[in-house]
């Protein structure tokens, strides 16, 4: 005898056995209702719970129940949240917003490398980063020396009050 345990996703209930899915193990009526659960049919192609149609049904349920994010957002979980942009990140962006002629495109990704977290920027050839509490430009405008742009706390400030 197999024993099942029940899991939840929104509204569909799919039995899982604990030793591995019984072949053509099916869902009374009067389980479904109990459990307010949609027709097999919503994750099962022929409306019988086995793993011939439950595969294909399965993900195709799970893909219709996974929303889709559009950015800034990103998808956690099964929601779309807007993550919470670091304080480099705001400099950046606020560095990107007054002097697009030094760092363009703007909104480039960021990355980590060797202690300094940074953005590349494709059109200018430029870099900025920040690292031990201080914000470092290099590119053409530095004769692609890494210089110092001053105190990441004061870039922070800047950033800040423009709204950034």
């Amino acid at each position: 005898m197999k024993f099942f345990t029940q899991t939840f996703i929104g509204k569909c209930i799919f039995a899982l056995a604990l030793t591995g899915i019984m072949a053509n193990a099916q869902a009374t009526q009067q389980y479904m209702d109990a459990y307010n659960a949609p027709a097999c049919t919503s994750c099962h192609t022929s409306g019988i719970l086995n793993k011939s149609t439950g595969k294909a049904g399965l993900s195709a349920f799970l893909a219709a129940q996974t929303p889709t994010c559009n950015p800034p957002q990103v998808l956690q979980g099964n929601v779309c949240v807007t993550p919470v942009a670091s304080d480099s990140d705001r400099i950046f962006a606020y560095l990107e917003a007054s002097y697009p002629e030094y760092l363009a495109p703007a909104g480039s990704v960021s990355s980590d490398f060797s202690g300094y977290y940074y953005r590349y920027y494709s059109a200018t050839n430029a870099y900025i980063a920040t690292a031990n509490g201080t914000v470092y430009y290099l590119g053409p405008a530095s004769q692609n020396q890494i210089i110092s742009l001053g105190a990441q706390a004061d870039w922070f400030a800047n950033a800040v009050a423009a709204g950034f």
